[in-house]
């Protein structure tokens, strides 16, 4: 038969490498604490800037669509003045 590697044995006691793991655990997990905490600060920082930024553009935007409005009403105007200067035209070569 093949040598078989030895069954592990459980005592009952606490090393100290036990209470290096267990110390090494608690150090890990605070520091992933602190590390979640300051990273969920900055993104909402983040998300507040993104915000200020968002609402001014959507200010800007509204800004470009009243200007747009304005030169269509201008471009409207315009070409129905120029129709009625054809007209005039038109009535005058007639005559």
């Amino acid at each position: 038969m093949a040598d078989l590697p030895p069954k592990p044995i459980f005592t009952r006691t606490i090393s100290f490498g036990n209470l290096v793991q267990i110390v090494l655990i608690v150090v890990g997990l605070a520091g992933s604490w602190a590390v979640m905490k300051s990273d969920i600060s900055r993104i909402d920082a983040a998300a507040a800037d993104a915000k200020t930024i968002r609402i001014a553009i959507e200010a800007r935007v509204r800004v470009l669509e009243n200007q747009a409005a304005r030169s269509d009403e201008r471009y409207t105007n315009l070409l129905s003045n120029i129709q009625a200067i054809r007209d005039a035209i038109a009535r005058l070569e007639s005559r």
